[in-house]
């Protein structure tokens, strides 16, 4: 999904993330309760959605829902949160100029690479 970075940084926005990943446990450092496991965060440009008339700062999460526990499939297992990949893309494969994306600059599109790290497990 592509959120508002305001969800992954903001403290009153923590109930978010507190549903997505559960509450962490301070002795241990692991989270337990969440709805998933972050796989993981990749920042996009502040540009990305310019053409839509916004300029905030996005990131793709990429989720991985838990499974539900053996005894009752209303609740879900408690599956420990994994390392999660991140990356950042500079560039998307084009610019914005006078309301349209020019593909024809030459701009690297960084997901690319961002996804082949990703399979790669870099």
């Amino acid at each position: 999904m592509v959120i508002c970075n305001g969800i992954l940084c903001n403290s009153g926005d923590s109930y978010v993330r507190e549903y997505i990943m559960g509450k962490k446990d301070e002795k241990s450092g692991k989270f337990s309760g969440g709805k998933a496991i972050v796989k993981a965060v990749i920042s996009l440009p502040s540009d990305t959605f310019k053409l839509s008339g916004t300029g905030a700062k996005t990131s793709i999460l990429y989720l991985q829902k838990r499974n539900a526990h053996h005894d009752d499939e209303n609740t879900f297992a408690n599956q420990e949160q994994t390392d999660v990949f991140m990356a950042v893309a500079d560039t998307l494969g084009y610019v914005v100029k006078n309301n349209v994306e020019d593909y024809s600059t030459g701009v690297p599109n960084d997901l690319a690479a961002i996804a082949g790290a990703y399979v790669r497990g870099e």
